[in-house]
């Protein structure tokens, strides 16, 4: 069994005027078994994503829009694979299912005046399948270090791109009715990584 903890940052930018930057806090554990050359694991994550987003309204006398928003998630992963053993090389394909909840906190942006939306909080199931291909192998072996490293490409294909969010704007008249909008991902993302790793008497493992 084992467990993890990861904060990442990034900033995104859309075509539509608006930039966000985001922390990222995800927690998770795992349990593995093996059966020979097979492996098999399940594990469960959780975190929170904090949101900090700029949005350009483009109308003249109208200041930029700000706002801030948390979004949690949860989830579930299984992953199967199987390695292929040959000259030095270890060929793992490692398909992984994955069911994620997540909760959009609401959004009350801020310096856009009557331009200002108001965006409630709303929740959505997502399924996933990731298969992906790893490889490993050794690059130098000396009498002091033994230099290993490690491919891993794949593809996370997600059942839904599309969420629903219901606004309104802020300077509309009492009992206007929201209108819903909707925020788009890709439905396919492609995943590549490589690592490097040396063992040593000084350092028994660098990556």
């Amino acid at each position: 069994m084992g467990v993890s903890f990861a904060v990442e940052t990034a900033n995104v930018d859309s075509n539509s005027g608006a930039s966000s930057d985001e922390t990222r806090f995800t927690a998770g554990a795992k349990i593995e078994k093996a059966f020979g050359n097979v492996e098999t694991s399940l594990g469960a994550f959780g975190g929170i994503i904090s949101s900090d987003t700029t949005r350009r309204i483009g109308l003249a006398g109208t200041g930029t829009a700000t706002s801030d928003r948390n979004t949690g998630f949860g989830g579930v992963v299984g992953r199967v694979s199987y390695a292929y053993e040959a000259d030095g090389v270890r060929i793992v394909p490692m398909p992984d299912i994955a069911s994620t909840y997540i909760r959009f906190g609401e959004i009350n942006e801020s310096g856009a005046g009557a331009a200002n939306l108001n965006i409630e909080s709303s929740d959505a199931f997502v399924f996933s399948a990731t298969p992906a291909i790893g490889i490993l192998g050794n690059i130098l072996t000396t009498e002091d270090y033994k230099l290993n490293a490690s491919l891993k490409g794949g593809a996370s294909i997600y059942s839904s791109s599309d969420f629903s969010l219901s606004s309104r704007l802020a300077g509309a008249a009492a009992g206007t009715s929201r209108f819903n909008t909707s925020a788009s991902v890709d439905k396919v993302v492609g995943n590549l990584s490589v690592r490097l790793s040396c063992n040593s008497p000084i350092t028994p493992l660098l990556r």
